[in-house]
Parts: structure tokens; sequence; C-alpha cells
């Protein structure tokens, strides 16, 4: 049995290998552990022109809620808009019955922001 390899940059293709993924992970965990379907929740924060300033991802799974992307534009940091978002994200998560959240971070926010709790 081979297989290729292949890099997607393409918006299209990526958006379709993540639901693949997404629908693959979830049956499989139904079907060998039986646990609720992995879920994708997206929050958006806009401003009063609806301009996006903000937004987060994260996929609950397991009984986990997974953090996967979080930001904030700059002109709108330290305003408390990316702690609302995780307060939301976590709060919708709840109904899904997560039971401990984890978040991917980026070493370039450094110690301060990453470690914060």
């Amino acid at each position: 049995m081979g297989y290729i390899l292949k890099h997607e940059l393409n918006d299209k293709e990526c958006s379709l290998i993540i639901k693949s993924l997404m629908k693959n992970l979830s049956n499989e965990s139904i079907k060998l552990r039986r646990v609720d379907p992995l879920n994708e929740i997206c929050i958006s924060a806009i401003d009063h022109s609806n301009n996006f300033v903000a937004g987060i991802v994260g996929y609950i799974f397991y009984g986990s809620l997974m953090i996967d992307m979080l930001w904030v534009d700059p002109n709108y940091r330290n305003k408390g808009i990316g702690r609302g978002l995780i307060s939301k994200i976590e709060e919708i998560s709840k109904d899904f019955k997560a039971e401990f959240s984890t978040v991917n971070s980026m070493d370039w926010w450094g110690t301060k922001v990453s470690m914060r709790s």
C-alpha cells in the first residue's frame, strides 16, 4: 500500500485536510473509547464598525477543551478582550462536559504571558 505526502498551502485543500482529520479522529474515538464527537468552537470579537479584532479557536475532545489559537489585534490588547474570549470558550465547553483545558502557546509571547494563570 503506497502513499504520497503532500504539503498543502492552499486554504481550500488545507481546510479539507483539517475537516477530514477532525471527522476521522472523532469517529474513531466514538467507536473505540465511546466518547463524544470532536467539536470545534470559534468565537470572534468585532468592533463597532464590524471589523474583526480578536478571535479564539478550540476543540472539545476526550473531555477536554484544547485552545488552539487566540489572537487580539495589537490596537485592542490589554483591554480584557483575550480574557473575555477565554472565559466565553470555557463557558461554552462546559455545555460539552469538558473537564479541563489545555492551551497551545507560542514562545514569542514570552514566559510572562504564556505562564499566566
